[in-house]
């Protein structure tokens, strides 16, 4: 249900992000019936579309990626083909440079009131005015100690420069 309340977050971003749904069967924002998504592939669950339509009577439009230089290609040359485009944290900064994105009305988005603290105006995004969290996580590296048989330091590793956004780093270790 979490996942379904995200998706339902994302698709009332289509008020803001380029396209009235004025072209589409119901003939305004107001009376849409469907939503184009544009999104890395394997991001959500075709079961999760399909209980969105099935509760909202809104067909689902699901557009795929592979990589970033891929959508930011597409993205800039569609013109108004998508509602709603979930992006890499680095590549808000640069579409919204390039003017490919409206900023969010967020008074037609009521759930954005309930994004933490901790995830509104992000480094990519200070004002919050081009972007709203889908999801985040965390990543970690793995090592054979008998292919890395140097013991890791403990901190941050020399190869993560200083000021990138890495707070913390863990090292763990396999045996084999």
């Amino acid at each position: 249900m979490r996942k379904l309340a995200i998706v339902l977050a994302c698709c009332a971003l289509l008020s803001a992000c380029g396209k009235s749904n004025a072209g589409k069967a119901g003939g305004s924002p107001a009376q849409a019936t469907s939503v184009t998504v544009f999104m890395y592939s394997e991001y959500i669950d075709p079961d999760l579309v399909q209980k969105f339509e099935k509760e909202t009577r809104l067909k689902i439009v699901l557009d795929t990626y592979e990589n970033t230089e891929e959508m930011i290609s597409k993205v800039s040359s569609a013109g108004d083909q998508y509602d709603v485009v979930v992006v890499s944290d680095h590549a808000i900064p640069v579409m919204a440079a390039r003017g490919t994105f409206r900023a969010l009305e967020l008074r037609k988005i009521p759930n954005a009131r309930n994004v933490s603290k901790r995830f509104a105006r992000p480094p990519y995004d200070p004002e919050g005015k081009y972007s709203l969290p889908y999801q985040w996580g965390t990543m970690g590296l793995v090592y054979r100690t008998d292919k890395l048989p140097v013991s890791c330091p403990r901190g941050r590793p020399s190869w993560i420069p200083p000021g990138s956004r890495v707070r913390w780093f863990s090292w763990i270790q396999c045996a084999t």
